[in-house]
């Protein structure tokens, strides 16, 4: 992965920016990881890169981790300026 080696002892460990980790991350897998969860915080880079917010939404960092390992992505988008809204 990105942040750690396959093979090192840190794999598999839980550790990323809320809004960015892939949700089998937050729900303590007890599974291995593997590079499908760099893809899953690549494609929410993007969405940040695109739409200027993050897919997953919270006046708090708690919320925004709730939203995440949930999966609850906001995706509206405003018809005048083209912005994902709340």
């Amino acid at each position: 992965g990105l942040a750690a080696r396959l093979n090192s002892a840190d794999a598999g460990s839980r550790c990323g920016t809320p809004g960015y980790i892939a949700p089998e991350i937050l729900k303590r897998s007890t599974s291995a990881y593997d590079g499908r969860v760099d893809v899953f915080s690549l494609g929410a880079t993007i969405y940040f890169c695109l739409m200027g917010k993050g897919l997953f939404t919270g006046r708090q960092k708690s919320l925004v981790l709730q939203n995440n390992r949930a999966c609850r992505v906001h995706t509206e988008v405003d018809a005048v300026g083209g912005h994902a809204r709340r």
